[in-house]
């Protein structure tokens, strides 16, 4: 099959005028300016349309995605993960099970409709999701979640051997672990996670330097998150505090290097970005969850300067309007008018696949690379200087969609 397009962005080169790819089988064959020579294909025009990578959601919770729009603006992160337990245990397990799917279900549509052809997966219930998703259409890392701390620590060896199973391999989900966060994992168990993710080669992913309050605790061991874990009746005096910063905490752990992705980042000084930077971790900042917590500006020129790989995510539905990467790099053009439009345009797709170890098979458009691509139609009443201008003035909406050259939309 052979799509012509008046413009191709593979993205880790400048992009394609008038251009032609040329896709067999589940791969990229050819891409360039001008058609294959000696072929008998017959070429596909899209009048109209630009031809990228797949967008990449790189920190994404699916099994949430029936909290759209539950709540009113939350407090603070702990008040938002005290109204998430109290809905769940509302429920009974039947029902939470059956909500869970619906909730997949309905993430995996929203991914799809707006270009997303892979995400980072968090998810607790995995038992439940991976079954679900291990035969696409979404590409999935699946992170399973793993908590435990103060009177549950208890179940860290249980979570992690359900967190840790990949009888769902595939070809469209790979197995990784999520030691949740400072304030929901222990020492030990953070060293758990990480010595069964190194031994058995699974990504892992941590909410990290997320809150103001995730920082006192684990300096202090007061705060917000001390009241939650105590509302929940899980905190005792033996959870340690190290009297550190998230960053500085994790990478004692060893925790930090280039198979850890941190989701959020929100908060990191000078000496922690040069510590991202030098264990070659990657950062997923979700900009509508930042805005919807009111976050103080998140460090994305002191990130971006200091060397760090930045992707970006949506994290869940209950604190993002979409499940849409196109409609995240929108919003940081707008915030950030400074930045590149193609620079945005990496955020959403190479380095979301550098971050999910998944750069050598997609992310950009070349041959030898898996051919996921997200085609959009141009406005018919407008004319751009580059297609990175028109994918972010949000006049265009995608028209087709292909996944390991299937396509999807």
């Amino acid at each position: 099959m052979i799509l012509s397009a008046p413009w191709i962005v593979p993205i880790t080169t400048p992009a394609i005028a008038d251009g032609f790819i040329q896709i067999k089988g589940s791969g990229i064959n050819y891409l360039g300016p001008q058609p294959l020579p000696a072929t008998v294909e017959t070429v596909q025009v899209l009048d109209r349309a630009i031809i990228l990578p797949g967008l990449i959601n790189a920190h994404t919770h699916l099994e949430l995605s029936h909290l759209q729009g539950e709540w009113q603006q939350p407090r603070d992160l702990p008040e938002w993960l005290l109204r998430v337990v109290a809905l769940q245990q509302q429920l009974s397990q039947t029902e939470l099970e059956q909500l869970t799917v619906e909730a997949v279900q309905r993430g995996v549509e929203q991914s799809l409709q707006a270009g997303v052809t892979t995400v980072g997966d968090i998810s607790r219930l995995c038992h439940l999701t991976r079954p679900l998703l291990t035969n696409g259409p979404l590409r999935v890392v699946s992170f399973g979640e793993v908590i435990g701390i103060g009177r549950r620590r208890h179940l860290i060896d249980d979570r992690l051997r359900i967190a840790a199973d990949t009888r769902y391999n595939s070809p469209h989900l790979i197995t990784g672990l999520s030691p949740h966060a400072p304030y929901s994992v222990e020492e030990n168990g953070f060293k758990k996670v990480i010595y069964h993710a190194r031994e058995h080669d699974l990504p892992v992913c941590t909410h990290l330097a997320e809150t103001i309050e995730e920082i006192q605790f684990l300096q202090t061991g007061l705060g917000r998150f001390r009241e939650m874990l105590e509302t929940l009746g899980i905190w005792d005096e033996r959870i340690p505090i190290p009297g550190i910063t998230p960053i500085r905490w994790l990478c004692q752990m060893g925790l930090l290097g280039p198979d850890c992705l941190v989701a959020h980042g929100n908060y990191v000084d000078h000496e922690e970005i040069d510590l991202l930077c030098a264990t070659g971790t990657s950062v997923a900042y979700c900009p509508r969850t930042h805005q919807h917590f009111q976050h103080e500006p998140y460090p994305l020129a002191e990130l971006l300067g200091g060397g760090v790989n930045i992707c970006l995510g949506t994290d869940s539905l209950a604190s993002s309007p979409s499940l849409s990467i196109l409609e995240e790099m929108i919003n940081l053009h707008e915030q950030h008018p400074e930045l590149p439009p193609e620079l945005i345009l990496q955020l959403g797709t190479i380095n979301g696949a550098r971050a999910l170890g998944l750069a050598q098979q997609i992310g950009s458009l070349e041959p030898g690379k898996t051919a996921d691509l997200a085609i959009f139609q141009l406005p018919d009443d407008e004319e751009f200087d580059t297609p990175a201008d028109a994918l972010l003035s949000g006049q265009c909406r995608l028209h087709q969609l292909y996944v390991a050259g299937e396509k999807i939309r």
